[in-house]
Parts: structure tokens; C-alpha cells; sequence
């Protein structure tokens, strides 16, 4: 058994390195009585002030705010701007604008001044901000448009005045208010009406005469796509290549050029001829081969002008039915047989080797064409950031114009964004002071203040309890703890930590050495309660070093609270001194 078992632990951590709360227990423990007096004391003083504090009543009043308050139905960025301008946002917004304009000088300075006027003199010295934050909470309720305001004071009859009088201003603010936002954001919408038509025009004549100078404009048919589900579209027809018509997407459309159109056009078909020509090279005509198989696929149009290939074919596939006709009656030896296959034969590779020529004229048509299209990167990138301008330029004034619409509505309604749902109330009961918290303060006031009355105590007497703190001044490596009050219980374990952790025979002398004085109580107990396994003559209780280490086993004895700090460093010293380590450390607890 060693020292880990008999302390019942199996931490390797430094006690130092952490707290614990045993230490806060036993302190409760033994200044328990300090406790109990300083703890009543406290919370009696506290319930008899709550008894005696003046009575705090408490008065609301409730603020809905309106859902139809405003007339915009523009998606637009801009229109959510202008609804900023004018006061006229979403509901969450214009709802935390209303508990502001509640908690402002504006509206809650003349209630200050009409709660001073109803004050006694030796109390209308209250400053404003004071005021307005310890008696004034305006909050929005959860999930809901309401605003609740709530004003505290402990004269009952002057709270209702001073809810009306904050009702009545606040009404009269928001009005003035929001006809002012109105006329300001109005102003400001044809004051940029004017500006984004002259840039308007500018972006537009800019475009068109880029689309002339370089011949880029927007193929719709390529944009079309990307169109789809898009009613807000931009038609702008310009004159641009042979004065041809088209529609510019909007700015959420993907913007793709005349050029791109053609070039990816171009790519795919010299791709195809390159696939067929290589085919068509590679196909050997022998007697059982196939016009079919020569001609390209449907992705290549032809364009025989002079009939040449269609008359080709036809004279070919008008051979190869009169030889499918003749191997029904004649053999394969039959001498017009034969010259028809040869002929057919002799036909399909010139047909192959016109084919051939064909397709490489037709690539290298298809090529000069791509090098014509090609225009630099940064040209159409230019041309697509022109177009993107305008868009810009002309979906701002459409949306400023729309605006300006709604606001010039919005002004003729003249509708106020709230509504008030109760008068100014009072609860029934006050709801300060709170006798209950007061208790429990009180409670919790009288328990910090004896702790800490314990711990200076017990730091000027300065006692060591800490068995922890016992084994670092010591540094007494093999340790049994047991306790005062269960010394008759805890002999079994003594008896353990002899002869299993120290190995001491029956026969062997053993030392006892007190750190501090000699507990004779405690003495007799141990004398009595080992001497059925070792003889009283081989016990030495003694003081003296000298004679203690003569003795094969020497036992360090030391009491928890009965000792100061500096009787075990003096005893450390000692050890020190003598240069030899005692066989074991028996601590006693309190309990």
C-alpha cells in the first residue's frame, strides 16, 4: 500500500495549481459560529430596511406602430435608399427609429420640466440624463411593433401626468417629423433625376458610338437565354452594321457580343471539318463501300453552287442501285457485274477525293472568316462596360422616378406610423422595495463578510490547516492522514501504513516525534491501541533528534490547527540540520 492509496487520491496535479472547495468547508466549519451571528445580523438589517424604504410605483403606456406604412412597391436599391431619406423604411427599422425618437431631449425634455415643476424644493436639483435613465425605460416588445413605456417614481398620482405629458409630445414630434423626411427626400429624388438624364444620355451616345467605330453590338439570340423570366428588360435600338435593330439585356443578364457569338460559331465549325476530314482520310473504298459513308455529318452545311456534289452523289447511289439490282440475278463472275463494281469503285474515290478538297476549302474559308471577327479582348470588354453603364444609369432614374411617385403619395396620406392602445396605467401593487431580495442580500452579504472575517482571522493567528501545505514545508515523502475524531476507526489504517508502507517489523523500535507539543491524549491512544503488535518498550516518545534516529523507524506527529506556520518550518530546519529523513508522517485531521 502506498501514500496514494492511504490518502484515498489519485491526483498528480500540484495542489496549488487549483482550488479546493473541502478548504472552503472546513473554514465554514470551524468558524461556524462567526458565520451564524454576522449572517443573521446582515439579513435582519436588510429585511428591517426593506420595511422602511420608501414605496417605487411604476406606470405604462403602449406605442403600436402601423404595418402600412409606407407606399413603395420598387425592389430597387434606390427606393430603399430614399425610404431611408424620408423616414419610410421597413417595419424593424422605423420601429427601433421610434424607441430613439422617444428616449430624445425633444420629446422627453418637457416632461423633465413639468415632473421639476411638481417637485418639492429640496428636490428639484435632479439633473435630466439622471432622470431619464433611472425612471425611464421605453423597450419593443418581442416579436411584436408594440413600444412600451415605463416610468418609475414614488409619487403615485404625478406618474400619469408625466406618461400624458410624454404621450402628447411624442405625438406631435412624429407628425412634424415625418413631413419633413418627406419634403427632404422628395427634394433630394428630383434633385438626382436631373443628373442621372444627363448622365444617361452621355452613357447611351457613348455606347452607340463605340458599337459604329468597332462593329460590336449585343447578339440577342446568344443572350436569350440567360433572359429568360426577365420582364425589367432595356430596349435600346440602335444603328449599328447596316442599321440592324437590337435589345440590350438587363444589367442581370450575361452581356455576349456579335463577336463572341460568331467566334464560338466559327470555333465549333472549323472543329467539325477538322473531325471529318480526318474521318473521310482514313475510310478505304473497296467494292463493298458506301456513298453514305463518305458524306460529312449534318453539322456541316454545303454550299454546292454549281451542283457539282449533289450530282456526284446522285449518279453514285444510281450505281449502287443497279448493282444491288443485278446481284439479285447475275453472280458475282458475270462480266457487267464486275464492270459496274469496278466503275462504282473508281467513282466513290474521286467522289472521296473531291470530298476531301471540298472540306479543306471550306476550312479554310471558315478560318479567314475567324481571322476577320477577331477583335481585341480589351475592345469588347470596353464595349460590355459601356453597355453595363447605361443599364446602371437607366435603372437608377427609373428607380428615382418611382420613388418620387410613392413619396409624393405617401405625403398626401399623411398617415401617422403609430398608434396609441392604452392610457397611461399604473400596476397595483409598487414594485419597490422587493422585501424578498432584500432578505437574500442581506443573506449573501452576511456570508462574504464572515468569510472574509474568517480568513484574516485565521491568517493573524496564523495556524496551519492545510494538510497539503503540512507536506510541502515537511517534504516527508511516505504520509497517512486520519482523523482526531475517528481515531479508534482509523488504528486499522495506522497499523497499515507501519507495516505495509514504512514495512516495520513486530520487533522493531519506533520513534515518535510531535511537531509542537506533545499530545498526551493522543499519545496514550497510540501507545494503547499499537501495543498488541509492538512492545511499549520499543516506543520512544521523544523530542530530541538524536535520540529518535537511533531507532531503526522514526514517525513525524503533527496536528492540523494546532500549530503555526513557523513551528513546522522550525521543525523542517531541524531535519534539515540533522540530515536525515523520518521514516513516515502521520497527520491528524480535525474531523
Amino acid at each position: 500500500m502506498d501514500e496514494k492509496n492511504l490518502n484515498g487520491t489519485s491526483s498528480s496535479i500540484d495542489s496549488e495549481e487549483f482550488i479546493d472547495l473541502r478548504d472552503f468547508y472546513k473554514l465554514f466549519l470551524r468558524n461556524k459560529n462567526l458565520f451564524f451571528i454576522v449572517t443573521v445580523f446582515c439579513t435582519t438589517i436588510s429585511i428591517i430596511s426593506a420595511y422602511t424604504t420608501q414605496k417605487v410605483w411604476k406606470g405604462n403606456l403602449q406605442i403600436v406602430l402601423s404595418k402600412e406604412e409606407t407606399n413603395f412597391v420598387s425592389s430597387s436599391s434606390v427606393s430603399n435608399i430614399i425610404s431611408g431619406l424620408s423616414g419610410q423604411g421597413n417595419t424593424n427599422s422605423d420601429v427601433n427609429t421610434q424607441v430613439e425618437i422617444l428616449k430624445s431631449n425633444y420629446v422627453l425634455k418637457p416632461a423633465f420640466e413639468f415632473y421639476k415643476k411638481n417637485l418639492p424644493e429640496k428636490r428639484n436639483n435632479i439633473r435630466f440624463d439622471k432622470w431619464s435613465k433611472k425612471n425611464l425605460k421605453v423597450n419593443l416588445i418581442k416579436f411584436t411593433n408594440v413600444l412600451d413605456v415605463s416610468y418609475e417614481d414614488t409619487d403615485k398620482e404625478l406618474i400619469i401626468q408625466v406618461l400624458d405629458k410624454i404621450s402628447n409630445e411624442y405625438q406631435s414630434f412624429s407628425s412634424k417629423e415625418k413631413q419633413r423626411g418627406l419634403k427632404n427626400g422628395i427634394d433630394f429624388i428630383e434633385s438626382q433625376i436631373g443628373t442621372y438624364k444627363k448622365r444617361l444620355e452621355i452613357s447611351r451616345g457613348q455606347e452607340d458610338k463605340f458599337s459604329r467605330d468597332y462593329g460590336i453590338y449585343l447578339d440577342l439570340n446568344s443572350s436569350s437565354s440567360s433572359m429568360l423570366g426577365n420582364n425589367n428588360l432595356n430596349l435600346n435600338t440602335t444603328a449599328a452594321l447596316g442599321n440592324s435593330g437590337r435589345v440590350v439585356p438587363s444589367g442581370g443578364s450575361i452581356l455576349t457580343t456579335n463577336i463572341e457569338s460568331n467566334e464560338r460559331k466559327l470555333s465549333s465549325e472549323i472543329n467539325n471539318l477538322s473531325d471529318e476530314l480526318k474521318r473521310i482520310k482514313g475510310i478505304n473504298i473497296d467494292k463493298k463501300s458506301k456513298v453514305s459513308s463518305i458524306l460529312p455529318n449534318n453539322k456541316i452545311r454545303f454550299m454546292d453552287s454549281f451542283n457539282y456534289i449533289s450530282e456526284g452523289i446522285s449518279d453514285i447511289k444510281i450505281l449502287e442501285k443497279n448493282i444491288e439490282f443485278k446481284e439479285t440475278y447475275y453472280t458475282n463472275n458475270d462480266e457487267q457485274l464486275r464492270s459496274l463494281v469496278e466503275l462504282k469503285v473508281s467513282k466513290l474515290k474521286d467522289f472521296k477525293n473531291s470530298m476531301i478538297s471540298y472540306l479543306e476549302a471550306l476550312s479554310l474559308q471558315k478560318k479567314i472568316e475567324q481571322k476577320n471577327n477577331f477583335r481585341e479582348d480589351s475592345k469588347i470588354l470596353k464595349y460590355k462596360e459601356l453597355v453595363r453603364s447605361s443599364q446602371r444609369d437607366e435603372s437608377t432614374l427609373s428607380g428615382l422616378e418611382e420613388s418620387l411617385r410613392s413619396l409624393k403619395l405617401e405625403i398626401k396620406r399623411n398617415k401617422d406610423p403609430w398608434k396609441i392602445i392604452s392610457d397611461p396605467t399604473i400596476e397595483e401593487f409598487p414594485i419597490k422595495p422587493i422585501k424578498r431580495l432584500y432578505a437574500i442580500n442581506g443573506f449573501l452579504l452576511g456570508i462574504l463578510i464572515s468569510f472574509i472575517a474568517s480568513l484574516f482571522y485565521e491568517k493573524k493567528r496564523s495556524l496551519l490547516y492545510s494538510e497539503e501545505k503540512i507536506k510541502k514545508i515537511l517534504q516527508i515523502e511516505k504520509v497517512c492522514t486520519i482523523s482526531f475524531s475517528k481515531l479508534s476507526s482509523d488504528l486499522e489504517k495506522i497499523l497499515l501504513f507501519f507495516e505495509g508502507t514504512l514495512k516495520m517489523k513486530n520487533n522493531d523500535p519506533l520513534s515518535i516525534i510531535y511537531v509542537g507539543e506533545e499530545q498526551k491524549e493522543f499519545t496514550k491512544f497510540i501507545i494503547n491501541g499499537i501495543s498488541n503488535f509492538y512492545p511499549k518498550e520499543n516506543i520512544l516518545i521523544t523530542d530530541n533528534f538524536r535520540n529518535a534516529f537511533k531507532n531503526k523507524n522514526q514517525i513525524v506527529v503533527c496536528f492540523c490547527g494546532k500549530n503555526k506556520i513557523k513551528t513546522f518550518e522550525e521543525f523542517k530546519t531541524k531535519i534539515d540540520l540533522f540530515n536525515s529523513k523520518p521514516s513516515g508522517l502521520l497527520i491528524i485531521r480535525e474531523n
